[in-house]
């Protein structure tokens, strides 16, 4: 599983319902991009938000799943 930033591909350690964990901590701003999830060989992708960005000093990073937003948009 990994985090697709700017078409760069951070793998993670850890994932959860509003967080995640990336294994090597770098510096970004605030932005968009995708989790994915492969799981025997089936892709999942969620679009994410990350509304601190990425600090090199922690590996745990918050995101707001953009999903909801999107579907209440089509509406």
């Amino acid at each position: 599983m990994f985090l697709v930033l700017n078409g760069h591909k951070h793998p993670l350690g850890q994932l959860g319902p509003a967080h995640c964990i990336v294994e090597h901590p770098t510096s970004l701003p605030p932005q968009s991009g995708e989790i994915v999830l492969i799981i025997d060989g089936h892709e999942s992708r969620l679009s994410v938000y990350l509304p601190s960005g990425i600090s090199p000093t922690d590996s745990r990073v918050a995101y707001q799943s953009l999903a909801n937003k999107n579907d209440k948009d089509r509406s």
